[in-house]
């Protein structure tokens, strides 16, 4: 009879558990965590350089250049073509004419000068004033008046013809009624520049001296120059 001897079969070896792809895991993990990194720092980037271009915006100046103000024109003297003496109230109606361009010659020694008053500088009372009618030859705009003056203390106004005075061709010099104020100094001396009231259009001015500095024994003014200006 035969025996048979029977072994008992080994256990089976339990197959090795499967390993986790830990490197390949983190090696991903790292990869997007630099490329979150990277798109922080572009994006702060970007931040900053809109930042500094709104700086740049605000504190650089404007390349356009600002609005200057308008600047007057500077006056342009006006030339002058003739002077005559104006003593509407005078007999005769006349007051030394024959010194009258001697106001408009350029040369400040010579003058035109009134008659002498006595007791009283606003012509010893017997009259409003004298003066000289400046003829500019044709229509132009005057803004203001200079008047070289002899003695201290002549009071004088400048006028124009009444009415519209740029459609004066001949200028009235039977009364000092006829002509307008446009502008005045009190006690002038020497060299006085008189602004008119507004740029005024004409081809006659009336220098018209109302109150005359003492010279001698009475009163008596005189004028060096007159120069009319735009």
């Amino acid at each position: 009879m035969t025996t048979l001897i029977r072994q008992p079969i080994p256990p089976a070896t339990p197959a090795p558990a499967a390993r986790r792809p830990i490197r390949r895991n983190r090696l991903g993990l790292l990869v997007v965590i630099v490329l979150l990194g990277m798109a922080l720092v572009a994006a702060g980037l970007v931040a900053l350089i809109g930042m500094q271009r709104r700086t740049n915006s605000a504190t650089e100046p404007s390349s356009a250049p600002p609005s200057a103000a308008a600047t007057p024109a500077a006056p342009v003297q006006l030339s002058i073509a003739a002077a005559d003496d104006f003593d509407p109230q005078g007999d005769p109606p006349e007051e030394n004419p024959g010194e009258a361009k001697l106001a408009v010659d350029g040369n400040m020694s010579t003058r035109w000068r009134t008659n002498r008053y006595l007791g009283n500088p606003k012509l010893g009372n017997l009259k409003r004033g004298v003066g000289l009618v400046v003829d500019l030859g044709k229509v132009a705009t005057v803004g203001s008046v200079k008047v070289s003056l002899s003695g201290s203390g002549t009071n004088v106004d400048v006028r124009v013809p009444k009415g519209d005075a740029a459609s004066v061709s001949t200028p009235p010099m039977t009364s000092d009624s006829h002509w307008t104020v446009v502008g005045k100094a009190t006690k002038a001396t020497k060299t006085t520049e008189i602004d008119l009231a507004g740029p005024i259009k004409t081809r006659y001015l009336l220098v018209y001296l109302t109150s005359l500095p003492r010279e001698g024994g009475g009163y008596r003014g005189g004028v060096y120059e007159i120069e009319a200006f735009s």
